[in-house]
């Protein structure tokens, strides 16, 4: 006897993706508004308060600082979303969950954002802009 087909856990699985793709949707639009909008603070009531903000440069870029609470993330994600090498934003499905490139001038993505949503607040972000790691972005 094998226990069973992997047909249930396959399709939970897709099922648990699309969830976590449905949380985190909103809270990407919100972000990319504020790309937009150029003003981060409207994102205060969709971040939790002791909300952490981990930034992957590889050392080989300049970025902010990793940072944790509120004000911290709020004002690090605005340097990145203010960079003037940020041109556009644009919203993929990065590891099942919603997520944003950071796109130059020349459409080249320079940096990924993607987020951890939990009872419809921002817990944590991670942005990605070490160009080992954007290579198959671009």
């Amino acid at each position: 006897m094998t226990g069973g087909s992997p047909g249930p856990r396959l399709h939970l699985s897709s099922r648990s993706t699309a969830r976590a793709y449905a949380r985190s949707i909103g809270a990407v639009r919100a972000i990319q508004g504020a790309f937009d909008s150029g003003d981060v603070g409207r994102l205060v009531s969709r971040l939790h308060e002791d909300a952490q903000l981990v930034v992957d440069t590889g050392g080989r870029v300049a970025g902010p600082e990793s940072a944790c609470g509120r004000a911290s993330v709020l004002h690090s994600l605005g340097r990145v979303l203010g960079d003037p090498d940020v041109a556009a934003t644009t919203a993929h499905s990065v590891n099942g969950s919603a997520g944003l490139a950071l796109r130059d001038a020349d459409d080249r993505v320079v940096g990924i954002i993607t987020i951890a949503v939990r009872r419809r607040l921002v817990r944590r972000i991670w942005i990605v802009l070490n160009p080992d790691k954007l290579r198959r972005w671009n």
